[in-house]
């Protein structure tokens, strides 16, 4: 799993450049008063 970052370089009609990273995402939560909840896979 992973995240999409997108910026964008050149606001005013100046032109510019977009760039398109990743990040992994977190599998942990930043509090201990939940707990993680684990991806399903979708199923359509």
């Amino acid at each position: 799993m992973k995240h999409t970052i997108t910026t964008f370089n050149g606001w005013g009609g100046k032109g510019g450049e977009t760039k398109i990273d990743f990040r992994p995402v977190h599998d942990y939560t930043l509090t201990d008063d939940i707990d993680y909840i684990k991806p399903k896979k979708r199923v359509y």
